[in-house]
């Protein structure tokens, strides 16, 4: 995959994406990145990022879907008495790599259930049937079908 500059990758300002199957789809983002700070265990199926203003189901449910029952889960999902979950963007989703923690017991919150990398869905797409994706923990921005499965996890705004 292409992206735009070198730094594009690390500060999330410009991502682009070269499809192979689709040389004219581009999937851009822009703005300034969002902070990585201390994300809290809500010790209820949840954890608080207080520097994003995002609440995520943490922790993650260990299991694939496609892209679209990956959307329509999070949309459905009720946790911690809240209603209002989606499936994150690409900025929001890249927020949690490798965040520098903390919780009431100060234990790691991570994104990623196994030892090794695992690959989430992100709401961000294109029309060619593609959605990004981050790999976690490492924060690796990628794209992928939307017909195959990867992990995922829901958010929500504070």
């Amino acid at each position: 995959y292409w992206l735009s500059e070198a730094t594009a990758f690390l500060s999330l300002k410009t991502i682009g994406f070269y499809f192979q199957h689709s040389p004219q789809a581009v999937l851009c983002t822009r703005g300034e990145p969002l902070a990585r700070n201390d994300i809290w265990n809500n010790e209820d199926g949840t954890a608080t990022d207080f520097s994003t203003g995002l609440m995520w189901q943490y922790p993650s449910l260990n299991t694939t879907k496609l892209w679209e029952d990956a959307i329509q889960y999070c949309e459905g999902l009720v946790l911690a008495g809240y209603s209002d979950w989606r499936l994150p963007n690409i900025r929001e989703l890249h927020s949690v790599s490798n965040p520098k923690i903390i919780s009431s017991t100060d234990k790691r919150v991570h994104f990623g259930t196994h030892a090794f990398s695992t690959e989430f869905w992100s709401s961000t797409s294109n029309s060619s049937g593609y959605a990004a994706t981050v790999i976690q923990p490492d924060g690796e921005v990628n794209a992928d079908k939307k017909s195959l499965g990867h992990e995922f996890t829901c958010a929500r705004t504070l």
